[in-house]
């Protein structure tokens, strides 16, 4: 970009004023033909290469935009809580392990214990704010797309629930007042060796004054505190299936209108798609490069494997073509040069 930016400036100094108002005009964004929908793909294609923003623009104005950005935005969201809780049960368990080191308690080791330790505060912290931005998230989906059936299952599974209630109260503690530190108790059993388990205990957690009415009676009733995996694994359970069945019902509530939007994103990407292609390709033939020594930068292994799971050059290719075309737009054309860079017969162009 900056050399390309470098090489306009040097055109630039070199051209007098009407010389840079021809350049201008030939570089301007030019007005498109869109008329009311549906768009066919030639409709969009020509309309992208004549000003690709104005394009951008009146797809991201149809109706099914709204339910696509909320569905990217909630799986986003619910891949980073996912994420978090992930993050936290995996703190525990190199606790746990490293625990059971012989050496673990030794006072010279008390920097790497201390440090096991804070791993696990910190994905304590991440998990309960991940959890409660979670909830603010798709509140505000709900207030645009007013899903039916969305506040019957909230109440029925989050809003009188006590671990959701704790967790939004752990968030707007960590958040607001201080810290909970979150400490670790082994339990030996004879002839069975020892577990480690974390805990938010008990008097800690009632250092803190704002814990609803029944939360608070859930405390007072405890032994010894919460058990952190047991607290996240089940409200994480629960939190899956419910977003499971709401982004069921935004593509149901979004319907046909979803649908066309889907496709007209599946078109613009395919442009994209294809011109980044047809300069791969003629730049491996220019180098004469073998493309099969590069499959690894462009496949997984085991899409590898499936590719090659077949002796026959023709049907490896089109495998290839299968896995990387994602947005349909490999046409006859440039399927040909494919073929030709595989070293085989371009294919026969279609019947009109």
């Amino acid at each position: 970009m900056v050399a390309q930016a470098s090489r306009l400036c040097f055109i630039g100094a070199t051209m007098n004023k009407k010389d840079i108002e021809i350049f201008r005009k030939a570089f301007a964004p030019k007005p498109i033909r869109l008329e009311q929908p549906p768009w066919s793909e030639e409709d969009l294609s020509q309309a992208y290469f004549r000003n690709q923003a104005l394009t951008m623009r009146k797809i991201e104005s149809r109706p099914g935009a709204i339910f696509s950005n909320a569905i990217e935005a909630l799986d986003l969201s619910v891949a980073l809580f996912k994420d978090t809780i992930e993050a936290l049960l995996t703190s525990i368990d190199t606790f746990r392990h490293k625990s059971q080191e012989g050496d673990f308690d030794f006072r010279v080791n008390r920097f790497e214990q201390e440090r096991y330790q804070l791993a696990v505060r910190r994905n304590l912290f991440s998990a309960s704010a991940a959890a409660m931005a979670l909830v603010h998230h798709t509140l505000t989906v709900q207030k645009k797309l007013k899903i039916a059936g969305y506040q019957e299952r909230i109440d029925q599974d989050f809003r009188y629930q006590t671990d959701h209630l704790l967790i939004q109260g752990l968030r707007n503690c960590v958040l607001k007042a201080r810290l909970l530190p979150a400490d670790w108790q082994t339990t030996i059993t004879y002839g069975e060796g020892n577990e480690t388990r974390f805990f938010l205990r008990k008097s800690v957690l009632l250092s803190y004054r704002r814990w609803p009415g029944t939360v608070k009676k859930y405390i007072n009733e405890l032994d010894y505190g919460v058990n952190l995996e047991e607290l996240f694994l089940a409200y994480r359970d629960r939190v899956v299936a419910f977003h499971a069945w709401y982004r069921d019902a935004i593509e149901l509530t979004g319907g046909w209108a979803l649908k066309e939007f889907r496709e007209y994103q599946r078109i613009i990407k395919g442009i994209g798609w294809k011109s980044s292609y047809q300069i791969l390709l003629h730049i491996a033939r220019s180098k004469k490069i073998d493309p099969f020594e590069y499959l690894n930068k462009f496949l997984s292994p085991d899409k590898i494997k499936y590719v090659k799971s077949t002796k026959d050059l023709k049907q490896q290719v089109d495998r290839i073509i299968e896995v990387l075309d994602e947005y349909k737009a490999c046409d006859s054309s440039l399927r040909s040069e494919v073929y030709q860079l595989f070293g085989l017969p371009p294919s026969p162009p279609p019947r009109s």
